[in-house]
């Protein structure tokens, strides 16, 4: 009976019921942000893919490897361990009365299986042939291809088609339809409107901070693929291991301070990757530039004229004498 009376409720309801008011617009600035996240949510890597082509011989399968290893670590593992932690919760409520314990247990986690995604795909690529420097950086490149295509710039996607809905004034006829036709409930009409309120009262920047959260990663987990590749092509100690662990546990550490709401600026939370991404990569190129110098002027240097077809065929080749004729 609780049913049919909450739907019956509805049914006699109108989107005016709701005290929204539909004449407000997402700010232009804020569509234009959210089309720049996505821009660079695609450049980046792009680029990024490109600037390693022209410098370095890559294989097909270093990305196929790397989105292995990610959807591994970085997705399924994660998520069995994410409903794990909650049937545990439910069971004994240790993680609900204390959350720093649960915030701290995940971010653990999260870079440990960081950790775990990179080994692996290390060890697949060592199957193809030696890991080089390039394919560990196009391996750390590739890495985060999946949560940028699912998460940045399906959200952002979202952000957007919705944004041209209530600026074109549909968001009426849209609130109109799921009382009188999809059967939706009062709570979920009351949450899509507060999540309109959101995009029109929300901070322009924040759409552009969606973009930089993953692409912040980038560098973090980039270097520790470089310094386990090097590890895995014979070019490192395996003692150089103890840094993937710092970098690694540094982004856990930020994660943490993140979960906890120490940080409620989003500036300072970008800040904070910022920072452990600097860290990152300063120290793995200290330990390229004294292991690895050749490969790393590489990396800065002129293109390849082999890789991107430019080069001569025969640098050496005689002149074509004609003779005089008589």
């Amino acid at each position: 009976m609780n049913i049919f009376s909450t739907l019956n409720v509805l049914r006699e309801m109108t989107p005016d019921d709701f005290g929204f008011d539909y004449a407000q617009r997402v700010p232009i600035v804020s569509i234009v942000f959210m089309i720049l996240g996505m821009i660079l949510a695609i450049a980046v890597p792009v680029f990024a893919f490109i600037w390693l082509k022209r410098r370095y011989k890559l294989e097909p399968t270093v990305a196929l490897y790397s989105l292995v290893a990610y959807m591994l670590g970085g997705y399924l593992l994660p998520n069995v361990l994410g409903i794990g932690l909650q049937w545990i919760d439910l069971q004994t409520g240790i993680f609900s009365a204390n959350e720093i314990v649960y915030y701290l247990l995940i971010s653990l986690l999260s870079a440990g299986l960081m950790i775990l995604s990179i080994w692996l795909g290390m060890k697949m690529l060592c199957t193809r042939g030696p890991v080089t420097f390039g394919s560990s950086l196009l391996f750390g490149v590739c890495l985060l291809i999946v949560p940028l295509c699912t998460q940045t710039i399906t959200t952002l996607g979202n952000y957007f088609a919705v944004s041209q809905t209530v600026n074109n004034g549909g968001l009426y006829d849209v609130i109109n339809t799921m009382i009188t036709e999809s059967g939706s409930t009062e709570e979920e009409v009351a949450g899509l409107l507060d999540a309109i309120q959101f995009l029109v009262d929300g901070e322009t920047i924040y759409y552009l901070m969606v973009a930089l959260d993953v692409l912040l990663l980038m560098p973090i987990h980039i270097s520790a693929c470089v310094i386990y590749g090097g590890i895995a092509g014979k070019q490192l100690p395996k003692t150089y291991g103890k840094f993937v662990f710092i970098i690694e546990g540094l982004y856990a550490a930020a994660m943490f301070v993140r979960y906890i709401g120490v940080i409620n600026s989003v500036y300072l939370s970008e800040l904070l990757y910022l920072t452990v991404a600097v860290i990152s990569v300063m120290t793995t190129y200290r330990i390229a530039k004294q292991t690895m110098p050749d490969q790393l002027a590489k990396l800065f240097g002129k293109p390849d004229p082999v890789l991107t077809g430019k080069a001569e065929e025969n640098p050496h080749k005689m002149p074509k004498i004609v003779m005089p004729k008589d």
